[in-house]
């Protein structure tokens, strides 16, 4: 489209500030890359070779809006998902095997 600057409109939105649960402000781009670094802390976390590492208080805390960078309300239902702390470590393999279509694995766990 003629006579948008595109790129000046992206700089303009990472420099723009986004709103925290909590109320704190932090640039688009301070977000980014927050989210970022907690994707791949994560993705560590929950990779198969690790999940049988995986601890109650550390997906507890991913549950939470300051441990995900992501979403809200998910520790609703936290301390349940945990109970059985092996059940949930095979699920979270379940979900992960891509040979299995992604509805089946839903349904299944």
């Amino acid at each position: 489209m003629a006579g948008y600057d595109f790129q000046g409109l992206f700089r303009t939105f990472l420099n723009d500030e986004v709103l925290l649960t909590g109320g704190e402000k932090i640039s688009v781009m301070k977000h980014i890359e927050d989210r970022m670094e907690t994707y791949n802390f994560y993705r560590h976390k929950f990779s198969p070779s690790q999940i049988q590492n995986l601890k109650r208080e550390e997906f507890h805390y991913f549950l939470t809006p300051s441990g995900n960078k992501s979403w809200s309300n998910l520790q609703r239902k936290c301390k349940q998902a945990t109970l059985d702390m092996e059940k949930l470590r095979n699920g979270l393999l379940h979900l992960q095997k891509e040979s299995i279509p992604v509805e089946v694995r839903l349904n299944d766990v």
